[in-house]
């Protein structure tokens, strides 16, 4: 589903991401951990297309997306979502999972006047899909509600169902468990464990060990801009690497 090779993001001679080459397969719950600082969110930028790479290649379902802005690659099926949301804090959360779809008719203004029928039509469409979207989130008993008012997991949420209105292949998902309490983190790995099943893939940003030993495989580390290892639970545990890359020195 998605493969890096040899991709490298250097900031002048500091090299975030150096070299690193890595293959998630098609339906797999991959996640990428590692301390602050060894470049896991410069390379989900970067394979999001907010961050241009110095060198390399990243493929996704077998063709080469590096280079392309951020809303080509959407449109391709490969979405994000982000460590701290970002929703639009005075819209409702409905409207905010109805600005999501591209290529809206509504926003070309000249066809709210010649084809009124056709924009009302799809703006019914698009409602409806938003809030099948938020029943599936448990967002629906606030649809109406300005997205500034949601706490920490609900925003979560709303990250998660506004992906979902494009009707993802792929998402990058970066760290689901900051700041959630823990009722609302099980109904998030709920739902991602759901929307695998129907075929969505994910690679996920987490520092909660717990839940990407729980939620996924592989495991992929990261120190150094490096990838240091890949593979399950058992084995990244063990791995002494992942020991020095954590710990460092320390006995």
């Amino acid at each position: 589903m998605l493969e890096l090779r040899e991709v490298t993001v250097a900031f002048g001679a500091l090299r975030a991401v150096d070299g690193v080459s890595l293959d998630i397969p098609v339906g797999a719950i991959a996640a990428l951990i590692g301390p602050n600082g060894a470049g896991k969110t410069t390379l989900f930028n970067a394979v999001a297309g907010a961050q241009p790479i110095g060198a390399g290649a990243i493929r996704f379902k077998g063709r080469d997306i590096a280079g392309l802005p951020p809303h080509r690659i959407f449109a391709k099926g490969l979405a994000r979502t982000f460590q701290i949301p970002r929703p639009f804090a005075e819209l409702s959360v409905i409207e905010n999972l109805m600005t999501v779809p591209l290529g809206q008719a509504g926003e070309r203004f000249w066809r709210n006047w010649l084809t009124p029928g056709a924009v009302r039509a799809e703006e019914r469409r698009l409602r409806d899909k938003a809030e099948a979207v938020l029943d599936f989130v448990t967002l629906r008993p606030l649809a109406l509600a300005p997205a500034r008012t949601l706490s920490g997991g609900q925003s979560k949420l709303l990250e998660l169902a506004r992906v979902l209105m494009a009707d993802p292949a792929f998402v990058l998902l970066d760290e689901p468990a900051a700041g959630v309490n823990p009722a609302l983190l099980e109904t998030i790995v709920d739902k991602i464990r759901t929307l695998n099943a129907r075929g969505i893939g994910f690679l996920v940003i987490e520092h909660n060990i717990d839940l990407v030993t729980r939620l996924c495989h592989p495991i992929v580390v990261m120190a150094q801009g490096r990838v240091v290892t890949m593979g399950d639970a058992a084995a990244v545990r063990a791995d002494p690497r992942v020991i020095e890359a954590y710990l460092g020195d320390q006995p």
